[in-house]
């Protein structure tokens, strides 16, 4: 069950990786003055979003993990 959801959640996690990798470029157009004035802040963004989707994995991962060997 676990293999499961941590396929689950790669794949989740690939699909918004792309997606953010592809859309930034659109954002960047959208709001020039975000990307023009604050480039560093710009590229913070869009790796916390990228490293987000498995870090809340792991994090819910690790949590389950403790709670089973508690029991």
């Amino acid at each position: 069950m676990t293999a499961g959801l941590a396929a689950i959640a790669l794949a989740v996690w690939a699909i918004g990786a792309v997606y953010l990798l592809h859309a930034a470029p659109r954002v960047r157009d959208q709001h020039p003055d975000l990307a023009d004035e604050n480039p560093p802040l710009f590229a913070l963004m869009s790796a916390i979003g990228i490293v987000a989707w498995p870090a809340v994995y792991v994090w819910g991962a690790t949590l389950d993990l403790i709670h089973r060997r508690q029991r």
